[in-house]
C-alpha cells in the first residue's frame, strides 16, 4: 500500500471521459445517416430538440432526451472534452 505522499506525488489519475448519448449514437450510424443527422443537429436546420428526440426514438429505437440533444448542439456536453 502506498502512502498518501506517494500517491499525491504521482499526480491525479487520468479521467477517461466518454462521449454523450448523442456522440455514442453518431458512432453507430452509417456514414449517410451520420451526415444527415449531423446536418440536422445544426442550429439552423429547423429541427427542434424534441423533434430530433422523437425521430431518433422512432427510427433507431434509442431514447435520447431532448435536453441532451440541446447540450450537444451547444457543445456543452462531454464530447468536446474527450481526449
Amino acid at each position: 500500500m502506498s502512502s498518501l505522499v506517494d500517491r499525491l506525488a504521482a499526480g491525479p489519475p487520468r479521467i477517461r471521459r466518454m462521449t454523450c448519448s448523442v456522440g455514442e449514437l453518431l458512432k453507430t450510424l452509417t456514414p449517410a445517416e451520420r451526415e444527415a443527422f449531423t446536418a440536422a443537429l445544426d442550429q439552423d436546420s429547423g429541427w427542434t430538440n424534441p423533434q430530433l428526440e422523437d425521430l431518433i426514438e422512432e427510427t433507431k429505437q434509442v431514447s435520447i432526451n431532448y435536453s441532451t440533444i440541446g447540450r450537444h448542439r451547444r457543445r456543452g456536453c462531454s464530447c468536446d472534452r474527450v481526449r
